[in-house]
């Protein structure tokens, strides 16, 4: 479900967004409705799959970034976001979704591996603790773990289009391709 829709650097949300309790609760709760759209700006550069900042894969790091670059009221914390994130992110998930998740975890403990990982590093013996060989081969496949990332993003991508095409009763079956 597409709530919120990121258009000429201007965040829409869709009426149907106001429905729901948790982000009418929010809503209501400003009279400045800036901050209002700045709490729910937060919420959708946190955790939509389209954001700017998706690509950031530890999650207090991408808010620490989102807070500087969306809130601009001082001592800002999202913990009375909690149910309207926890929201959208249950209605974000797909199981393509999640594999693209899991994907990009993956591919970020592999990157933390990389830097991490010392060649010179010897065992009892004296032996190199690495094996150099297998490394170069694990980074020679990089290429088509990040296109395999890329292919399942823009699945996602088209999936999420397609279920916001989707109106009424009408659901996507699981294993519907996109029209």
């Amino acid at each position: 479900m597409n709530l919120f829709k990121l258009e000429d650097e201007k965040l829409d949300i869709e009426p149907e967004v106001l429905t729901l309790k948790p982000f009418k609760e929010l809503w209501k709760k400003y009279r400045n409705k800036q901050h209002a759209m700045e709490d729910m700006s937060y919420i959708y550069f946190m955790f939509d799959h389209k954001s700017d900042f998706a690509h950031i894969i530890d999650e207090e790091e991408r808010s620490s970034i989102v807070i500087q670059n969306v809130i601009s009221r001082d001592n800002w914390e999202p913990s009375h976001l909690e149910e309207a994130s926890t929201l959208f992110k249950d209605l974000q998930k797909t199981l393509s979704s999640e594999l693209l998740e899991s994907a990009k975890v993956a591919a970020y403990k592999l990157k933390q591996y990389f830097n991490e990982i010392d060649l010179k590093e010897l065992d009892r013996n004296g032996k190199p603790v690495h094996d150099a060989k297998k490394l170069v081969s694990t980074i020679g496949s990089i290429g088509e773990t990040i296109t395999g990332i890329e292919s399942l993003e823009d699945k996602v991508l088209k999936e999420k289009e397609l279920n916001s095409k989707l109106r009424g009763s009408r659901e996507k079956k699981m294993f519907e391709d996109p029209e």
